[in-house]
């Protein structure tokens, strides 16, 4: 999501991301000499033992991503992600430290800033949140382990109630507007749908809330995004809206799993994050959680 300047916040990564995907070359097995390299520059692990030894787990978020994670009015971290992060540090017996760091260009470079190099001043955190989920993500990133799945997000459209009931697809935004955060996956989609014909249709916000100004002022009929955003988004609109999934032929990914994040010499942290979150979902913990912040909580696939 530039794909990732701060004021377009985390969802934008996963534009890169997604191209990521189409683009991964396969690796042949063994070390190799980037591997080698980048591991003398590595920060030190934190396993398990030296974790809970520390009687601190540190988690990173990404900054200005509501409803995720962003500072509140006191200058806090806050949001659905810190909020799962010191849920998890609480189930393992520990002391959640938060860093919130900006989105990189690439997911790839967020998981060398937060987990296996660190910023300037090498700071590294145990576990990343919000990281997508994806075989292939996984391959070209050996210095990290992808894990613990807790969340499906999903792409959707928020539409004004009195303007629009149904659409099948997004015909009717070839002359009616529809409001987007600039340079999202979803951007993307508009303005290649019906070979651009949207584009002059498109109101395009520089960071999402922007963009569902369009939708609360009448200036737009409907904001497309992840629904995790829509939601959130729908309760701060003083008008009747409801989400709709018409088909997005052409799309590379329109719902990806999130999970956690860990640096793979500290993969036994594993274990004991994936229990914690399992007992989060299962005492629905993981559902009063998403519910703060106006989000239907959906179990995902794990």
């Amino acid at each position: 999501m530039n794909w990732r300047a701060s004021l377009l916040g985390a969802a934008a990564a996963f534009a890169a991301f997604f191209a990521g995907v189409a683009t991964v070359e396969a690796q042949t097995p063994g070390q190799s000499a980037g591997r080698l390299s980048n591991e003398r520059t590595a920060a030190p692990a934190r396993p398990l033992e030296l974790v809970e030894k520390s009687g601190e787990i540190v988690f990173s978020v990404y900054s200005d991503f509501r409803p995720f994670s962003y500072r509140d009015e006191a200058g806090e971290p806050a949001g659905i992600d810190v909020d799962i992060a010191k849920a998890i540090a609480g189930e393992m017996g520990l002391t959640p430290k938060i860093l919130i760091r900006q989105a990189g260009e690439k997911v790839d470079d967020d998981f060398r800033i937060n987990l296996w190099k660190g910023d300037l001043e090498k700071v590294v955190a145990d576990v990343m949140m919000h990281a997508p989920f994806d075989q292939a993500l996984q391959v070209r990133n050996d210095l990290i382990v992808l894990c613990c799945i807790y969340y499906e997000e999903k792409l959707g459209v928020l539409v004004d109630s009195e303007k629009i009931e149904s659409m099948a697809n997004f015909a009717r935004f070839t002359r009616r507007p529809i409001a987007v955060e600039v340079d999202t996956v979803s951007d993307f989609f508009l303005t290649g749908a019906f070979q651009g014909q949207l584009n002059p249709s498109i109101r395009r916000g520089r960071s999402f809330e922007q963009a569902a100004d369009y939708l609360a002022a009448g200036e737009a009929d409907a904001l497309m995004g992840p629904v995790t955003q829509l939601e959130h988004a729908a309760g701060r609109i003083e008008r009747d809206t409801h989400i709709l999934f018409p088909a997005m032929p052409g799309i590379v990914r329109s719902k990806w799993p999130l999970g956690l994040a860990v640096k793979e010499n500290s993969r036994d942290l594993v274990y004991p994050l994936d229990a914690a979150i399992s007992t989060l979902i299962e005492s629905g913990r993981m559902t009063e959680i998403f519910a703060a912040y106006g989000v239907e909580y959906d179990i995902p696939l794990r």
